[in-house]
């Protein structure tokens, strides 16, 4: 319940806190994407395309540097816990958890 709690009374972390090289207009991106009010995300991912063109840095973002990214940055435990939560549920085995309960 505190988990709860804590995720719809208190405001995300910047993500500079976590990581170098964020830039402060990125960020605000990812904050206002994570807002708790929803009049202040982004209307649409056609609106958060359009936010993200103007981020300098950000039109270069690929999907295969985003794949680099998380197969160098993905928690190596957590990446294990799912897989074995989804053999346990009678998966696929490949960490697809679809059709889990």
């Amino acid at each position: 319940m505190k988990i709860l709690m804590k995720q719809v009374s208190e405001e995300p972390d910047a993500p500079s806190k976590f990581t170098d090289g964020i830039s402060p207009a990125l960020e605000r991106v990812v904050l206002d994407c994570l807002a708790k009010n929803r009049d202040e995300r982004p209307s649409s991912t056609d609106r958060l395309d359009e936010i993200l063109a103007t981020v300098e840095g950000a039109p270069d973002w690929t999907e295969d540097l985003a794949r680099r990214w998380w197969e160098e940055h993905r928690p190596a435990k957590r990446h294990k816990d799912v897989e074995g939560h989804a053999k346990s549920k009678g998966s696929r085995g490949n960490g697809d958890v679809r059709g889990s309960p």
